[in-house]
């Protein structure tokens, strides 16, 4: 507790809000979200491809995902109207908002860890993170054996040194992640080598990601679940249902489309990432399985 506590004043989240949630354990938070007919969902204000914030609102695969399962409660719940309230997070705040009951659910890019489950509670995972080299189409790199010898980009002091090290001897280490695209714009490099997520946010970056494409690698798999209090089966029990019927009837596959290899708002440019093998096993077997 006093490690949770330390982390909630760190993020700016109060005692006496810990304490509150402390005293209402005996109540879920379906009790709440119905007596209060609001539901408080997380997300990232430049989260991109997976929660983000623009003219139109709360933009996103895993919003999408959230909104999904929050018809799903007001359904469950029967109430007519159910009013959805966006709550925004960082990367050293989610945990600390949700374990204090801030905040409801976060779909975002939150992997599973078994080191977390102290503190909050997953859902099934909804997408599986690899590692993923995007590359012009006329480099040659069309898989991971046809990138070895490559020059490949990737930021310097990161993980992903090691990783893509294993593929090519012939590294090129840059500053950040937009320095490494553009070390493939510029032809100083074959192919930028990241996590999928961070590609496929520089993709959007591009004028046109047309003459590119993105190769999945498969190494270091993360699964992205919807964190949500700890504790609490109901809720889980309608987030893991949902998300396995959209699996099953194939909505969460064209909701992959939508936002990674189609235009989304408000660029109106697509990353050009196309689903893999390990998202379709996920499809055909979901499951809240922690990547740790």
């Amino acid at each position: 507790m006093k490690k949770l506590n330390a982390l909630m004043l760190a993020t700016g989240v109060s005692l006496s809000a810990s304490t509150m949630a402390a005293d209402t354990q005996s109540e879920s938070r379906l009790d709440r979200i119905k007596e209060y007919k609001t539901m408080i969902l997380g997300y990232y204000e430049t989260g991109i491809p997976f929660s983000y914030l623009d003219n139109n609102g709360v933009q996103g695969f895993g919003a999408e995902i959230s909104k999904r399962i929050a018809e799903a409660v007001r359904v469950e719940l029967g109430l007519d109207e159910l009013e959805i309230r966006w709550n925004p997070m960082t990367v050293s705040t989610r945990i600390a908002l949700v374990a204090a009951n801030t905040i409801d659910l976060e779909c975002t890019s939150t992997s599973h860890k078994k080191s977390r489950e102290q503190y909050v509670s997953f859902s099934n995972n909804f997408f599986i993170s690899s590692d993923a080299m995007a590359a012009r189409k006329d480099s040659g790199i069309t898989s991971v054996a046809s990138a070895a010898g490559k020059r490949i980009s990737v930021v310097e002091g990161s993980d992903n040194v090691q990783s893509a090290g294993s593929i090519s001897s012939n590294l090129v280490e840059v500053a950040n992640n937009p320095r490494g695209m553009q070390a493939v714009e510029k032809g100083d490099a074959d192919a930028f080598f990241s996590n999928i997520g961070l590609v496929s946010r520089e993709m959007l970056r591009l004028d046109d990601a047309s003459a590119y494409e993105v190769n999945f690698v498969g190494s270091n798999p993360s699964g992205y679940a919807c964190m949500l209090p700890k504790g609490d089966a109901g809720l889980k029990k309608i987030a893991d249902e949902t998300i396995a019927s959209m699996m099953a009837s194939g909505e969460m596959e064209e909701l992959f489309n939508t936002w990674f290899n189609g235009p989304i708002p408000p660029y109106a440019r697509s990353a050009n990432v196309q689903i893999d093998e390990l998202n379709r096993a996920l499809y055909a077997n979901p499951n809240d399985t922690a990547y740790e």
